[in-house]
């Protein structure tokens, strides 16, 4: 979503990148490519798939976004659970939840928070993951992955 100086970029309904640019957008009457462009394809090889992509030429509020992510998550809604950290030690992983929300709770990760941090790449097989009530022996050494489950009261 781009509006003004902001670009926010979502994949499966949440939330991913949200940073300032610098000048505003300006009309494009060439091809879009995303990925790559025909020209460039021998120097830039990104091996990858996209499922699906959508445009709008307004702005969607986050409701509306959700709405089209319904699904790509299971029965999870995207505002609930967001990536924390990578590659970090349980201190950190902790640390890296926002306010309102919290390390996930081994029970918050078995009812759909291993599901969201595969279907977007988070996690695969052999990922450590944190949960609230984990115990590191070394948190210097020990690394894993800090999923944030949102506070509900």
């Amino acid at each position: 979503m781009r509006k003004e100086n902001r670009i926010r970029i979502y994949i499966n309904g949440m939330l991913d990148t949200d940073f300032e640019t610098e000048g505003t957008t300006e009309v494009n009457l060439f091809g879009l490519y995303i990925g790559n462009t025909p020209s460039h394809i021998n120097n830039c090889r990104m091996p990858m798939f996209l499922d699906e992509v959508k445009m709008w030429s307004g702005e969607l509020d986050i409701d509306e976004i959700e709405s089209e992510a319904f699904g790509a998550l299971g029965i999870i809604e995207p505002r609930f659970i967001h990536l924390g950290c990578t590659e970090c030690g349980l201190d950190s992983a902790k640390e890296a939840c926002t306010d309102g929300f919290h390390l996930c709770t081994a029970i918050e990760m078995h009812s759909g928070g291993y599901a969201v941090s595969r279907s977007n790449g988070w996690a695969f097989w052999d990922t450590r993951v944190w949960s609230h009530d984990a115990y590191s022996y070394d948190n210097d050494v020990e690394k894993g992955l800090g999923i944030c489950c949102k506070d509900i009261k």
